[in-house]
């Protein structure tokens, strides 16, 4: 799922209730638009593993999605202040993942790929080891993230440099 030129209310929400189904990843999820901005090396690059692995960003997004869905309480006007732990795993998969496959590092964080576009090599990230070829790693990489069970805590995703 190629980034979309959409950009919507999520960057700017007037005060007043949260529209869930206007959030970022509401909108994937649901309406299959990757809210990108104009001119921003995070989104193109952010579109440049979607366009890698479909499957895994997608199957992401849905484990995001339900997890601020049960962090947001009825009626709130603004995002809690602090993210759940399952929320900070899978950040760290998504904005700084490393996917070890068949002996091959590869990047799935988007954030990585804009740390060296700018050269800000000191970032953190967290490895997934998988198997096969990038399709394949593609297909395992979404098994794990819609496993309710897997990445509860950024501490189950060791840690590389």
């Amino acid at each position: 799922m190629p980034a979309s030129g959409a950009v919507n209310s999520y960057w700017k929400r007037p005060p007043g209730e949260i529209v869930r189904a206007e959030l970022y990843d509401a909108r994937i999820v649901n309406d299959r638009v990757v809210p990108t901005r104009p001119r921003m090396w995070h989104d193109f690059l952010n579109s440049l593993v979607w366009l890698t692995f479909p499957k895994a960003k997608l199957a992401l997004h849905r484990r995001q999605h339900a997890a601020i869905e049960r962090w947001i309480p009825p009626g709130a006007t603004q995002l809690p202040n602090a993210r759940t732990r399952e929320q900070d795993a899978l950040a760290l998969i998504d904005e700084g993942g490393v996917l070890l496959v068949e002996g091959r590092t590869m990047f799935f964080g988007h954030a990585l790929y804009e740390g060296l576009v700018f050269g800000q090599l000191a970032m953190i990230s967290r490895g997934v080891a998988l198997s096969g070829t990038v399709a394949e790693a593609d297909v395992e990489l979404a098994a794990l993230l819609d496993d309710a069970a897997r990445f509860q805590s950024p501490e189950e995703l060791p840690r590389r440099t």
